[in-house]
């Protein structure tokens, strides 16, 4: 109040809903699992992303792959470098 009398305004700064901006020209995958995570053997179904997280040296990458039978993660990787991970898990997912 005693700032709003005195002229003097906060401007809250935008907080970010999401760090993921979508690509408007890619082309989504199909959803082949219809949102069915769950799995009765293991090595049937397999799920992957990769996560960006800032960091005060810059943007570190998260890549994990985990099999849906036990949520266990099989391969997971980090760069600072979305191409690299984006072809890190591309060769773990070609392991298997």
């Amino acid at each position: 109040m005693v700032m709003r009398e005195n002229g003097l305004v906060h401007k809250k700064k935008r907080n970010p809903l999401r760090l993921t901006k979508a690509d408007k020209e890619a082309q989504a995958g199909d959803d082949l699992l219809k949102r069915d995570f769950s799995a009765e053997e293991p090595d049937k179904k397999w799920v992957t992303d990769i996560t960006q997280l800032p960091t005060a040296d810059g943007k570190l990458y998260i890549s994990g792959i985990f099999n849906c039978f036990d949520s266990h993660a099989n391969r997971t990787t980090t760069t600072t470098n979305n191409a690299n991970a984006r072809s890190v898990r591309e060769k773990c997912v070609n392991l298997y």
